[in-house]
């Protein structure tokens, strides 16, 4: 009887030993998370501060900008240099027009932006209410201080395969080729494939809009580093997801 009781006993220290091993293993994890520049979550409920400005903003060399681009584009240091990297890929594949046409923001240009797309909501719908235009403008656009593009570690790809539809960039209407959308080129066909092999992943995927908040965005990509972004890739999850917000 007493070597039974120093059995269970010892049984039950084990059990005690092994959760207290995995609690910590999984704080060692999510403390790794915490400290991972390149894993930061930027969202509706994730912010920035308007004086936020990223480590290492680097100006993107202009061989890889949109032409109709006028300003400086810039980007963190490691990302500017992958999707560099991942430009000159798509070249070697046959895939030459590809660009960079958005990619750090300050949280001022995101406030321009945000309140310039309720202004085009209110003018094409007439009588919607500033907070419906609001809300409207909110699935397609990030309030400032929400937007990723504040982190300097994500960009939106351009192709001159869109050229006739400039004026509506994000349109996927299918089978009209006056109005292009970037989901219906072959840059993006070769993106799905090997975007993460560049560290990349995209963002705003179609069936996962309830989860990010955002509507589908086919040329928007987040740079997360190769490791991040394969095992991501390969369980076909976002961001949030991955990281378990």
């Amino acid at each position: 009887m007493k070597f039974k009781l120093i059995a269970l006993l010892l049984a039950i220290a084990s059990l005690f030993l092994f959760l207290s091993l995995v609690a910590c293993e999984e704080e060692s994890n999510d403390d790794e998370w915490k400290n991972d520049m390149y894993l930061v979550l930027v969202n509706k409920t994730n912010t920035v501060g308007a004086d936020h400005i990223p480590n290492n903003l680097v100006d993107v060399d202009k061989k890889y900008v949109a032409a109709h681009k006028k300003d400086t584009i810039q980007l963190e240091k490691t990302t500017a240099e992958a999707v560099a990297l991942m430009i000159d890929a798509m070249k070697a594949d046959g895939i030459d027009n590809v660009t960079v046409t958005s990619a750090y923001r300050t949280y001022e240009y995101q406030e321009f932006l945000f309140n310039k797309y309720i202004a085009q909501e209110k003018a094409d719908h007439p009588t919607w209410s500033d907070a419906e235009a609001r809300d409207f403008v909110l699935t397609y656009s990030a309030y400032p201080g929400t937007s990723e593009h504040q982190t300097g570690l994500c960009v939106d790809l351009w192709t001159t395969e869109m050229e006739p539809g400039l004026y509506n960039y994000g349109s996927e209407t299918p089978n009209n080729p006056y109005d292009k959308g970037f989901a219906e080129t072959e840059a993006f066909v070769w993106l799905q494939k090997n975007a993460h092999k560049y560290g990349f992943i995209l963002r705003f995927p179609e069936d996962k809009t309830e989860i990010t908040g955002y509507s589908y965005e086919s040329w928007h990509y987040r740079y997360v580093g190769i490791e991040h972004a394969t095992k991501i890739y390969e369980k076909g999850i976002t961001l949030e997801e991955y990281l378990g917000k």
